[in-house]
């Protein structure tokens, strides 16, 4: 402390006074250059963080709209979507705005892997911790809800085929699975 305190005592000498304010500029020099060393640092830190959980985020909106039209795709269809392009016309044939609007397709397939070859059948006693046919390229953020619904649309399928409809194996669409067709003269919209 009185090493401290001798820095404001009357100088005798202007070279006293020299010396003693270039110590005062260290001092102060070293405090904020340390403390932009450190922020920096903290910052180097800090954003790679940042950026993985923006991807992480941006990749469960778009593993969340996927698995969407998806359990769209499977409740209209009874089967399993066999392509992209399959879900991409899909999507834009529906009516709701939510499965239609602006959906971006390159995105989604930079984010998320989706296996074609699996069978519905496969998928109808899988738990979501076993489900695989939906995955991310790379950090999400967990859609295990998303899949839980798609899970139960698919279990709800086979067990409205096994009360009497049946499954379509070969077509793309069954007469009794399709939505009724609008009123003549009613806005779409409205439907």
């Amino acid at each position: 402390m009185a090493s401290f305190l001798k820095w404001f005592k009357p100088a005798e000498t202007r070279e006293e006074r020299a010396r003693r304010s270039r110590r005062i500029f260290n001092c102060i020099l070293a405090v904020f250059g340390g403390g932009l060393v450190g922020l920096f640092g903290y910052g180097v830190l800090l954003i790679p963080g940042v950026f993985v959980s923006l991807r992480a985020e941006h990749a469960y909106g778009e593993a969340q709209g996927l698995i969407y039209v998806i359990e769209r795709y499977v409740d209209r269809h009874a089967e399993w979507p066999t392509s992209w392009e399959d879900l991409e016309a899909f999507a834009g044939s529906e009516e709701s705005e939510h499965v239609r609007a602006a959906w971006h397709w390159a995105s989604r397939r930079r984010y998320i892997v989706v296996d074609y070859s699996v069978k519905l059948e496969a998928l109808e006693t899988q738990s979501v911790d076993e489900f695989v046919a939906i995955r991310s390229t790379g950090p999400v953020y967990s859609y295990d809800y998303e899949l839980q619904r798609l899970l139960e649309t698919i279990r709800r399928k086979f067990e409205e085929a096994r009360r009497g409809a049946s499954l379509p194996r070969q077509g793309r669409s069954s007469p009794t699975m399709q939505p009724p067709a609008p009123p003549v003269g009613v806005l779409r919209s409205l439907v």
